[in-house]
């Protein structure tokens, strides 16, 4: 459902109905997920991907993904790490992955 505001745009789950053939960020990379890969990972339950549209449009402004991820202990700050109950049970520490491509 979408997040309704007093703004000239609002955020709502991606569709099939966004249109995104004509979104560029800047980016390349950015750009082809956008267009290729955020149906698919939406779909495999890999990421979840909002868009930024104007009431009564469906061109894509921007948009967002969220996904998860895992951090190895390796990676992390020791003192995030030694002593912790994570470290005696997990192998990796799960966490958040946020990509926001500058476009609004």
């Amino acid at each position: 459902m979408a997040k309704r505001s007093d703004s000239t745009w609002f955020i709502e789950r991606l569709a099939k109905i966004h249109e995104r053939s004509l979104f560029r960020c800047g980016q390349p990379a950015r750009d082809d997920w956008l267009k290729t890969r955020a149906g698919q990972f939406d779909r495999r339950d890999l990421a979840r991907t909002f868009v930024a549209v104007t009431p009564g449009e469906r061109r894509v402004l921007g948009y967002y993904a969220l996904a998860s991820h895992r951090a190895r202990f390796e990676a992390l700050p020791e003192e995030q790490v030694v002593g912790s109950i994570a470290e005696k049970v997990l192998r990796a520490a799960p966490c958040p992955v946020l990509a926001i491509p500058p476009t609004l």
